[in-house]
């Protein structure tokens, strides 16, 4: 009887039955008949009705009977009291109890665990010796890896008390990978850092990271799959992929900004639990992706009307919460964009003026003021767009992206305004971000010379195309733009020349003036010390 009235008050519990349970407890506790685990039941029903202090007797009394438990129950019990005392008296209340229980109790892996779990939280490390000693009894592969995950956690939060320090949780993965290759949850929080570091290169090395191998269809609360960090870094690599990538320059080194597996992954995922939110949310950004990539084909279009109009009917944004605010934001920007693409300007308007209503900061809220710009330049409704134009420089951003697009406009359409205030503004972004300053400052410099080369100003086009090499990377085709890399051009050209000779249009006259051979000898005249067209122009002399 006594086993059934302590099953009766744990199911009562976990149904949030509180009240019931508490009285199945009492009724024990009058006969004597409460073990440790009814101890458990009573002092967790007592905490879900707001009686802590009842419920720390209760757990004061289920300490004291620790060193008569049996060993799997006193590592039950442990971890039991530590997360009660930490919900209900902090932190400090916690550890002040752990350092005064036996330290021979804590031969368990499982005490283990919520003692690392309490120490990570600790900025004094006052549990440093008592969890160094608990994890010694870590005697499996899955519990040593999931040690390192909860130290990589730790690390996070340990370091920086205002923010998390990205850096060290990654430099601690990237060693405890090199013992557990094949524990994916190592893999897929590596990954989640490295897409969160918003460090420009990391976004590929996460997606090569993760592997897609299996699907990953487990309800992990916390952790995110490798369908989600594949997904979110082909959107954060915000490069164009070419569909021909031998025949242009790419402006992405790394070649992986749209990783043939995530859209595919993230269907699996959301056709098995179509109440996945996460996979949805990626899998519209990835297709907007895709249709940028290819100029924004009827077919996706068709595709991303259904898959937006379907997310942003879901009651789950109504709710007030940053992330969910943030998620319906973007939804509604790329169901106005597609709209604008596909020439309906009144949908793209009601869907844009929504987004600039929330209740978001204001670096967000200047992307939808920039994209009522766009359409309603598209209009000729010029007083609309002066006044978008000027929202967007009062609200202000700190991403890059939204005053290089800003200035662009303000060249295409003619603004007649103090065009200053643009190369200020975005100045003041650089400063306040300072990574990838000179990969931003390149860009709109850039823009700038294109802006001064339309205006036929051709000494201010020169210089601001100068500063721009003078700040862009070794490799990058802002050079193409100065002219500065024409070896590249003809190397490149050789390769289009290859396809032509045997394609089914070649024609003789490609043989003898712009053949293969003939290409790649250009580029070294102009490039000799390049190596690769050395190469190359061997095996074509073969």
């Amino acid at each position: 009887m006594r086993d059934i009235s302590i099953n009766l008050a744990r199911t009562l519990s976990k149904a949030g039955n509180a009240a019931d349970a508490l009285q199945e407890c009492e009724n024990l506790n009058k006969e004597g008949a409460l073990d440790e685990e009814g101890l458990q039941v009573y002092a967790f029903s007592l905490w879900q009705l707001g009686k802590n202090d009842l419920a720390l007797t209760v757990a004061r009394s289920l300490a004291a009977t620790l060193s008569s438990m049996q060993r799997t129950s006193v590592a039950t019990s442990i971890c039991f009291i530590c997360r009660l005392v930490y919900y209900i008296c902090g932190l400090d209340a916690v550890i002040t109890s752990i350092v005064k229980m036996p330290k021979d109790l804590f031969q368990s892996s499982k005490v283990s665990f919520v003692m690392s779990a309490i120490h990570a939280l600790d900025g004094q490390n006052r549990l440093e010796f008592v969890v160094t000693g608990s994890r010694h009894f870590l005697k499996y592969y899955e519990e040593i890896a999931g040690m390192h995950l909860l130290i990589a956690l730790s690390k996070l939060v340990k370091n920086e008390p205002d923010s998390l320090d990205i850096q060290s949780g990654v430099a601690h993965l990237k060693k405890a990978m090199h013992m557990f290759p094949n524990y994916s949850l190592l893999r897929n929080l590596l990954g989640y850092l490295l897409v969160t570091s918003k460090e420009l290169d990391n976004y590929h090395v996460a997606m090569r990271c993760c592997k897609l191998d299996h699907l990953d269809l487990s309800d992990k609360k916390g952790f995110k799959s490798a369908a989600d960090i594949h997904g979110a870094g082909a959107v954060a690599c915000y490069t164009t992929c070419n569909s021909s990538p031998k025949f242009t320059f790419p402006t992405c080194a790394k070649q992986c900004s749209n990783h043939p597996g995530a859209i595919r992954y993230l269907q699996k995922c959301f056709h098995q639990k179509p109440w996945n939110h996460d996979a949805r949310y990626l899998l519209v950004l990835n297709y907007l992706q895709r249709a940028r990539e290819q100029k924004f084909p009827q077919h996706l279009c068709g595709i991303l009307n259904r898959l937006t109009q379907a997310a942003l009917s879901n009651e789950l944004y109504s709710g007030t919460g940053l992330l969910f605010q943030y998620r319906y934001f973007q939804l509604l920007l790329c169901a106005s964009e597609v709209s604008l693409q596909c020439g309906n300007h009144t949908t793209c308007i009601t869907h844009a003026e929504t987004a600039s209503e929330l209740l978001l900061p204001d670096d967000y809220l200047f992307f939808a003021h920039l994209l009522l710009c766009r359409v309603y330049a598209m209009k000729g409704d010029h007083p609309s767009f002066r006044k978008e134009y000027m929202l967007c420089l009062e609200l202000k951003t700190d991403y890059h992206i939204g005053w290089i697009c800003l200035k662009l406009m303000e060249c295409r359409y003619e603004l007649q305004i103090d065009s200053n205030a643009t190369d200020l503004n975005f100045e003041e972004c650089v400063k306040r971000s300072g990574k990838l300053c000179d990969m931003w400052t390149a860009a709109y410099n850039l823009v700038r010379g294109m802006v001064s080369f339309q205006k036929r100003d051709l000494f201010s086009a020169e210089e601001f195309m100068k500063h721009a090499c003078s700040l862009a990377g070794f490799e990058s085709c802002l050079f193409l733009c100065h002219e500065m890399r024409p070896a590249e051009l003809y190397f490149q050209m050789h390769l289009l020349a290859r396809e032509l000779k045997v394609g089914p249009n070649f024609t003789s006259s490609m043989e003898s003036s712009q053949s293969p051979l003939r290409w790649v000898i250009r580029a070294i005249h102009m490039n000799p010390s390049c190596m690769r067209y050395w190469k190359v122009l061997q095996k074509l002399m073969e």
